[in-house]
């Protein structure tokens, strides 16, 4: 900015010139003063000469040089997320501890945080990697730290499991592939808080046609109508059935209930000539066949 000119007073004497103002940005950063700089006599035409003075710059106008990103220090975790990488790419996966895994799962969720104590608290929480990836979405929540995006790349790897269970024994023969099915209906029911009803469709070689979720209940009881089982079994034109529930207290021995549901499905299985291959309890440790627990 350019320095003004006082206004001539009537007398013709010369006035000083108001000092000039200096930008911090053109002094360097390393300075902490800077002299006064004294400038030639200004020939104003016919009168007397003006002196230009500059008064010493404040150190505290000198702004600090800014710090690169480049050189900022990196998080603790930064190298340890890296070798984690670096030892899933190499085994996938095989040789890390369930906490390592999950860890790493969430590093890509959770950005700036250290997510090895998440990893570790919600294994402490839930028990297994299978009880907390198969939670319900409002428990997750409750889980400090883990926020939004963590939940979600949990139940991602719930839904990814259960698509290629499903699609890893369709159209397979449901007795062939017993164990892969019981493995299968494990990992998705074992955990979950809240009674659930499934019923898997079978053709007339007993392969797998579909499974379809009948219907979802509390923590301790469940509502099933015959008929709404038997409503699906006809949609599909299935000729057999396997029907699945689970017991979220974690013992999966069945209740009187379980067993009247069992027998009058059977009763109503006969007469429409449907197979009733199974009905299957879940637990958090075992599961329950009622054909082999009633001698059928």
């Amino acid at each position: 900015m350019r320095p003004k000119r006082g206004k001539r007073n009537t007398d013709d004497r010369a006035e000083e010139v108001s000092p000039a103002l200096v930008s911090p940005a053109l002094v360097p950063a390393v300075a902490e003063s800077v002299a006064p700089v004294s400038a030639a006599p200004v020939s104003v035409a016919g009168e007397s000469t003006a002196q230009v003075s500059t008064a010493p710059v404040s150190p505290a106008l000198v702004s600090a040089a800014p710090v690169s990103p480049a050189s900022a220090p990196k998080p603790h975790y930064a190298n340890h997320r890296k070798r984690l990488r670096e030892r899933f790419l190499a085994d996938g996966g095989e040789g890390m501890q369930d906490y390592e895994l999950l860890e790493l799962l969430l590093a890509n969720s959770v950005p700036r945080v250290d997510t090895k104590p998440i990893a570790k608290a919600i294994l402490t929480k839930f028990g297994a990697l299978e009880a907390a990836v198969a939670a319900d979405i409002d428990v997750l929540q409750e889980t400090k730290g883990l926020g939004e995006s963590g939940v979600v790349a949990l139940k991602v790897v719930h839904a990814l499991t259960r698509r290629i269970g499903k699609h890893r024994f369709r159209r397979k023969h449901a007795l062939k592939h017993w164990e892969e099915i019981l493995e299968y209906l494990f990992s998705t029911m074992a955990h979950r808080k809240k009674e659930e009803m499934r019923v898997i469709l079978l053709d007339a070689r007993l392969s797998v046609i579909e499974e379809v979720v009948v219907a979802e209940g509390s923590v301790d009881r469940i509502y099933v109508d015959n008929r709404q089982i038997i409503e699906h079994v006809m949609a599909k034109k299935a000729s057999g059935l396997i029907l699945v529930h689970n017991h979220p207290t974690g013992d999966p021995r069945p209740s009187q209930a379980d067993i009247e549901l069992t027998d009058q499905l059977k009763e109503v299985c006969k007469s429409l000539d449907i197979r009733f291959v199974d009905h299957l309890i879940i637990g958090s440790q075992d599961i329950i066949s009622m054909n082999e627990l009633l001698g059928d």
